[in-house]
């Protein structure tokens, strides 16, 4: 398996070799074949040689991938990059001794520009003409902060690529029937860090947000300290869909995969999951808890939890986007489109991402209405 995961790291630096990125590119290839402890990684144009452990793995492929976009960089001696994507802004980052938040950072950039967002100092914004795609990067009380085109803030060391996906690609979107969400009810079950609820509040809804991990439900918790206009509309609940009582649940140790209640998502992985327990939820008793009395829409990306839903948790829902995930052999696709017909629901599946080439048996997005005027 090992060797496996070597391969594959060897595979994704190939793209960045043949782009002429790497000047150690023999020894780079060779470090990461045998799986080496820290891989030294040389950019071309400059004398000094960064080494990445190997949890920094990503972190350094995304170094290389912001590096391809942008229009000038340079690394000096001490290690510090200075890169500018556009001849007016440059961000500086240390690239020695890399922290968790400058690893965010460098991923947050190279996904952005990769999804033809614009990221700038927000001290530089009046030199921009900005739209509704494009991000700020701002620094108060010593933390960086992410600021959307309409005001949404993250902390840069908590950013991920469902921000992205949310504010720039507008994945969440594609309502027509809902075009207004202004006190609407909205239940979000796998609300990760918060990015979809603190979206969705920021249109004016009541947000139930459902978080399986506690560490994620805590970091909604911190982001609702930086959006304080919005945090009396966003409800964080730490609880595990799928059933009530305690649920077990599976976590990546190196946190790259999201946490699932089903073992299979890991028969593939390197290292054996965390395995903890959690509070239980269906939405019956979400609505009985919380004392909701219908749900204008429920968003769903909860990794094969979805495949729970029946009859009863629908029967007051009128609006469903679904991000789904199979995971096991009795995760059928049909029987989600079953349960929606049964339940007058119609329906619509989607792709988010042209990157992905796998069929709709496996995963994909599915938007399902009550409304009959669409």
């Amino acid at each position: 398996m090992k060797l496996k995961y070597n391969l594959y790291r060897i595979y994704q630096v190939i793209p960045d070799i043949s782009h002429n990125l790497i000047s150690n590119k023999y020894e780079l290839i060779t470090s990461l074949f045998l799986g080496k402890a820290r891989i030294p990684l040389m950019i071309r144009g400059s004398n000094k040689k960064i080494e990445f452990e190997t949890d920094q793995i990503p972190c350094m492929l995304d170094l290389l991938k912001k590096i391809s976009f942008s229009k000038s960089y340079s690394v000096d001696s001490d290690g510090l990059l200075k890169i500018s994507f556009d001849g007016i802004s440059t961000f500086k980052i240390p690239l020695v001794s890399i922290t968790k938040t400058n690893e965010k950072l460098i991923r947050f950039l190279a996904d952005a520009f990769a999804n033809s967002a614009n990221v700038i100092p927000k001290n530089n914004k009046n030199q921009y003409v900005l739209t509704d795609k494009d991000f700020m990067i701002d620094e108060k009380n010593g933390e960086l902060i992410i600021e959307t085109f309409s005001g949404v803030k993250f902390f840069v060391k908590y950013s991920n690529y469902p921000i992205i996906e949310t504010f720039s690609l507008k994945m969440h979107d594609i309502l027509p029937t809902i075009p207004d969400l202004n006190d609407k009810i909205v239940v979000d079950i796998g609300a990760d860090t918060g990015n979809t609820a603190l979206y969705f509040a920021s249109k004016g809804a009541i947000v139930y947000a459902v978080e399986i991990d506690e560490s994620r439900y805590k970091i909604i918790q911190e982001h609702l300290t930086i959006n304080p206009d919005l945090a009396d509309r966003v409800i964080p609940i730490n609880a595990a869909f799928g059933s009530e009582g305690e649920i077990e649940f599976y976590s990546d140790p190196h946190d790259f995969m999201d946490p699932t209640i089903f073992r299979e998502r890991y028969d593939d992985h390197i290292d054996e999951p965390i395995i903890r327990k959690v509070k239980g939820c269906t939405i019956p008793s979400l609505m009985t808890e919380f004392k909701i009395k219908s749900i204008d829409y429920l968003k769903m990306d909860c990794k094969g939890a979805e495949f729970t839903l029946n009859q009863k948790d629908v029967e007051n829902v009128k609006n469903v986007k679904i991000e789904y995930m199979a995971l096991t052999k009795e995760h059928k696709i049909e029987k989600l489109i079953e349960l929606f017909r049964k339940s007058g629901f119609k329906i619509r599946l989607f792709r988010h991402d042209s990157e992905i080439r796998k069929s709709f048996n496996i995963g994909g997005n599915i938007f399902a209405t009550k409304d009959n005027s669409h």
